[in-house]
């Protein structure tokens, strides 16, 4: 039987609107890397261009704020907004994967709180790192069925 994968669409889709803030349940590994390529995507996309207006200093605008052209301002608005509204389904995404790997959703703070200490940062990332690749538990588990199980997986011959 062939692993079926979550779509860019279906998995921002799931992310973004019927998942937003949902931390029950089980996210695919396609899922969660697909969300975060997007964050990271749109973090770099806007980031970028804050970057690249604030160091451009245009002399066409007078306005100034704290020494930050009034340009630098308008495109730190939607970097901000963006993380802003990507942090919560980041972190129920991430919740989500962990229940796939049947483990706690607590293990993310866990993550979190290690990942604050200088050294052992470098060991929680790559743990954390494996964690998120390896594949689900196949079935049900405690968490909840398997997210990409559709209705009709059940076997006709069995």
């Amino acid at each position: 039987m062939k692993d079926r994968t979550m779509g860019f669409k279906e998995a921002l889709d799931t992310c973004l609107r019927r998942k937003y803030a949902t931390f029950q349940g089980r996210a695919a590994r396609s899922e969660y890397w697909v969300f975060y390529l997007f964050q990271v995507a749109g973090i770099a996309l806007f980031g970028s261009l804050a970057y690249y207006t604030f160091y451009a200093n245009p002399s066409t605008l007078v306005l100034d704020f704290g020494n930050w052209p009034v340009l630098t301002w308008l495109t730190l608005a939607p970097l901000v907004l963006f993380i802003l509204a990507t942090l919560l389904p980041a972190i129920s995404v991430t919740v989500r994967r962990l229940h796939d790997r049947n483990l706690s959703g607590w293990w993310y703070l866990v993550y979190i709180i290690t990942g604050a200490i200088p050294f052992i940062e470098r060991i929680a990332v790559l743990v954390f790192f494996f964690v998120t690749v390896m594949k689900g538990t196949e079935g049900e588990n405690k968490y909840g069925p398997d997210p990409l199980a559709g209705p009709n997986t059940a076997d006709v011959f069995a």
